[in-house]
């Protein structure tokens, strides 16, 4: 699919919202795995959308959530969004999938790594 409007930064409000604010004690956690195409267009133009993506990143780590970047790469290597994602990622690791049948690998990884996770992701 190609030519849709992504609003990464609305996107990790909300998820922000939905999970309720801050940890409610130390032993919690929260995480937002966030699976995107590394290309923010809304609110445009994409240079805002992009500013309002690392707003919202921040926001969304000042509660204590951890942000997760799974990064599907549409085509060659894009410069501008790989930057992005690392910015997004909480610790700074992206992980990366060049098709969508490698995806579900990685989200079971993903989701392997955060039950076992002991504060540190």
């Amino acid at each position: 699919y190609k030519g849709g409007r992504t609003n990464t930064g609305g996107g990790l409000r909300q998820c922000q919202r939905t999970l309720g604010g801050a940890s409610k004690n130390d032993e919690e956690k929260n995480f937002i795995v966030l699976v995107t195409d590394g290309h923010p267009t809304e609110p445009p133009p994409r240079s805002n959308a992009s500013k309002d993506t690392l707003a919202a990143t921040s926001e969304v780590e000042d509660e204590g959530t951890e942000i997760i970047p799974v990064y599907i790469r549409t085509g060659d290597t894009d410069k501008e969004a790989e930057r992005l994602m690392k910015e997004i990622s909480t610790s700074g690791r992206v992980y990366d999938v060049d098709n969508f049948d490698l995806l579900q690998d990685v989200i079971g990884k993903l989701l392997k790594e955060i039950r076992n996770c002991d504060g540190d992701a």
